[in-house]
């Protein structure tokens, strides 16, 4: 799955596309992964906030690596700010997943 965000990457650059979004809200994948509510992993993606993060890094640096020197370097990051779940904040952990 990580390699599969950076091909995609790739493809939008041969397209002609000068930006991409890495969307980790709005229950994507990538959002689930992030979530306590919705990832009760026990392996390397679940657990403690380092590990839910993990996922999001490794498709974020897979993508940059695909595209060094292209799409003027521009990404974004999308992060769902306003589902509070019972088990987070969304400020205080969206703010620790951004650093």
């Amino acid at each position: 799955m990580v390699k599969a965000h950076g091909q995609a990457a790739k493809r939008v650059k041969e397209s002609g596309f000068d930006a991409i979004e890495l969307h980790a809200a709005h229950f994507y994948l990538l959002n689930q992964f992030l979530s306590p509510y919705y990832n009760h992993r026990t392996d390397e993606y679940g657990g403690r906030l380092e590990n839910h993060i993990r996922f999001l890094k490794e498709c974020y640096f897979d993508l940059l690596e695909e595209l060094v020197g292209n799409l003027n370097d521009v990404e974004s990051t999308s992060l769902e700010g306003e589902t509070i779940e019972a088990t987070m904040t969304a400020s205080g952990r969206s703010k620790a997943i951004c650093d």
